[in-house]
Order: structure tokens, then C-alpha cells, then sequence
């Protein structure tokens, strides 16, 4: 198994493994493989794919990222999107996660997911709990949506 930043190029065979695993598939105009690069220069990987020794790609970990201003500083957030691993090949998802928690120039990481197995992984690597059983309680507010 070989773990390699994902390529634009890659939609057809991540469709593949997102069928396979009944997932939604990436619509042909989706930006997530779209690579941006930032007012400063930044540019950052795309994700992380699972290859096989036919390079067939077995798991994939997309890494959408957001940029922030507070007091003039530039932040950069990871989102994890579009997580999946065939069955067969899922004991090698801790290191396709390690590459997303190692990558460089990020500020800070969120996973949005609401699945039990994914929160487990990523609380067994430190990740922060936000808890929100009632949805009354605001965590946090969006003022600037276009730099959100």
C-alpha cells in the first residue's frame, strides 16, 4: 500500500470507490479537486489516496481548507471531507488519517462527521470533542461569512 496526495485527474477511479462504498459521488462540478492556491501563496494537497500494486485506489481522505482573519493574521483550517476505505483495506486507515493530521502550514483541523467509528479515530488522535446535544446552544457565530 502506498498513501500519495490525491490529482485532479483522479475523479473517475474516487467515484469508483465512493460507489462502491455507497457513497455519494463527487458531481463533475464539484470544486473538491480544484486546486487553490491562497493570497499569500499557499497551496496545499488536495487529499491523500490509498493505493493499491495496481494502483487502484483503495481510500481516499479529501482536505477541503478554509482560510481565517483575526486581527489581521491569516488562519488555515483542514476539513476532512469525503472520507472512504474499502472494507478490505480499512486497517490502513490510521496512516491515510496520519497524513491529513501531519500536513503542514495548517492552523487548525475539523471533521464535521457525525459517525460514531469516525469520532472514535479521531479522539483516539487527540482531536477535541465539541458536544452539542442540544442545538439551542450557540458555539459560535459566523459574522463574515465570506472569509468563513
Amino acid at each position: 500500500m502506498n498513501i500519495i496526495e490525491v490529482d485532479p485527474s483522479d475523479r473517475e477511479q474516487i467515484n469508483q470507490l465512493l460507489e462502491r462504498n455507497t457513497l455519494s459521488q463527487l458531481d463533475p462540478s464539484s470544486s473538491k479537486l480544484n486546486t487553490i492556491i491562497f493570497s499569500d501563496g499557499t497551496k496545499f494537497p488536495l487529499g491523500w489516496k490509498l493505493i493499491d500494486s495496481k494502483k487502484i485506489i483503495r481510500g481516499i481522505v479529501l482536505n477541503l481548507i478554509s482560510e481565517y482573519t483575526h486581527k489581521n493574521k491569516i488562519y488555515y483550517a483542514s476539513i476532512i471531507s469525503t472520507w472512504a476505505v474499502d472494507k478490505d483495506y480499512r486497517k490502513d486507515t490510521g496512516k491515510l488519517l496520519e497524513k491529513f493530521l501531519m500536513q503542514k502550514n495548517v492552523d487548525f483541523l475539523i471533521n464535521g462527521s457525525a459517525i460514531k467509528p469516525v469520532a472514535r479515530r479521531l479522539i483516539n488522535a487527540k482531536f477535541l470533542e465539541v458536544k452539542n446535544s442540544d442545538f439551542k446552544k450557540v458555539y459560535f457565530w459566523v459574522t463574515n461569512y465570506k472569509n468563513f
